[in-house]
């Protein structure tokens, strides 16, 4: 068999899976209200993960304190979910990690790694596939700004599906997208029940259908045909890089209030706008529970008190010109006794404010400026990713 055959006995593969995957939807809604406990599965993930999970366990157990006595919600720990447990079992998730999972009514998961390269899925795609989860809600706010944009992602098909499981021959490589009427329609029809019950009046289309005319073409006919039941909202259609313009374009962007959006598209898109309130880490949303084959809503809040967060300084350096005032000690400014540190090395450790201005920078700024010490000491690995992600503190540089 040449590679042309392998190629087209795994394509046939990819699409024998997918017919199943279509046939295997269900519109399932489950009423919480009914069952007797309600199980949480606390996954930990990995890095950061078991110092989140541990501080959102003691919210819950404030929070739920009146139920987890009465018993009508259990708290359950699932462990196994790290990088080392899932590069060990060569999965995504691990089948005896899935099925703890499965056996739960919430999950509660904390942040997970996902290799570069190789052929190890990320454990959020095996999971949205696994469970189902096929609709991605993410408001962003801004009052002051009269920005009030509601992002109905699509969570299970596009390109992450298939993401890791593309096909490769000498000097070639090729990955799908695969768009189903039955994925569309139920994300359509999510947005549009949303706008409906929230007085909303538009729903925003985001493709690439004049170039992807297949799948993209194929979304956006069938989320007007949905539109069709839903008469008194207008819907329109914009491209993806056009939306990503519009989005900073202070004359048009308050006109957008739901936005509907493949996959791949949704993610992108999605972190651009919460950008625009303080970081993608910073992206408020809204109360959802992913119901198995249902999206459920909690009530609205009132996020009129949100507003936008402010954005740390830009390093002068960044700005075409250079103040070393800004800069940690010894980082291009003369040290005691008029002497001159070397580029990239402090002539004290590093201290928190040091640390607190680092994190300030672009990571290869920080990346120059930790990179060694003068007593010849490498900045930890820990340290140097730190400061790369700028996600969390330090104490003595450990």
């Amino acid at each position: 068999m040449n590679d042309i055959d392998r190629a087209c006995a795994a394509f046939r593969t990819l699409l024998t899976e997918q017919q199943a995957r279509v046939a295997g939807m269900t519109a399932e809604r489950v009423d919480y209200t009914k069952k007797a406990t309600v199980t949480i599965g606390l996954v930990d993930g990995d890095g950061i993960g078991p110092i989140i999970m541990e501080q959102a366990v003691r919210v819950l157990e404030v929070l739920l304190a009146d139920e987890i006595a009465r018993g009508s919600i259990a708290l359950r720990r699932i462990r196994g979910l790290t990088i080392e447990n899932r590069l060990a079992c060569n999965q995504a998730v691990p089948d005896d990690v899935l099925d703890e999972i499965l056996a739960c009514d919430v999950l509660l998961k904390g942040p997970t790694t996902t290799p570069m390269g190789g052929g190890l899925e990320s454990a959020n795609v095996k999971l949205r596939r696994a469970l189902d989860l096929y609709a991605n809600v993410r408001p962003v706010t801004i009052p002051e700004q009269g920005i009030d944009w509601t992002f109905f992602r699509e969570n299970t098909e596009g390109e992450y599906a298939l993401g890791s499981r593309g096909v490769e021959l000498p000097g070639m490589a090729v990955d799908f997208k695969v768009t189903t009427d039955p994925g569309t329609r139920r994300i359509a029809r999510a947005a549009f029940d949303y706008a409906r019950r929230n007085g909303k009046t538009r729903v925003t289309v985001v493709t690439k259908a004049n170039i992807l005319k297949k799948t993209d073409g194929k979304f956006t006919a069938l989320c007007h045909e949905v539109a069709a039941d839903y008469p008194e909202i207008t819907v329109d259609d914009y491209y993806i890089d056009i939306m990503a313009a519009n989005l900073v374009n202070e004359r048009v962007r308050g006109q957008f209030q739901v936005l509907l959006l493949p996959n791949l598209y949704g993610d992108i898109i999605t972190d651009e706008a919460a950008q625009l309130r303080g970081g993608g880490q910073r992206q408020h949303r809204r109360p959802l529970r992913h119901v198995r084959g249902h999206p459920r809503l909690g009530p609205a809040h009132d996020r009129a008190r949100h507003g936008r967060l402010r954005q740390p300084p830009e390093h002068p350096a960044r700005r075409g010109h250079a103040a070393a005032a800004h800069w940690p000690r010894g980082c291009g400014r003369p040290a005691r006794g008029g002497a001159r540190c070397l580029p990239g090395r402090h002539h004290r450790p590093a201290g928190r404010r040091d640390l607190r201005r680092l994190r300030r920078w672009d990571p290869e700024t920080a990346l120059k400026h930790t990179a060694a010490r003068p007593s010849g000491r490498a900045a930890e690995s820990v340290c140097i990713r730190f400061l790369a992600q700028r996600c969390v503190s330090t104490r003595n540089g450990k």
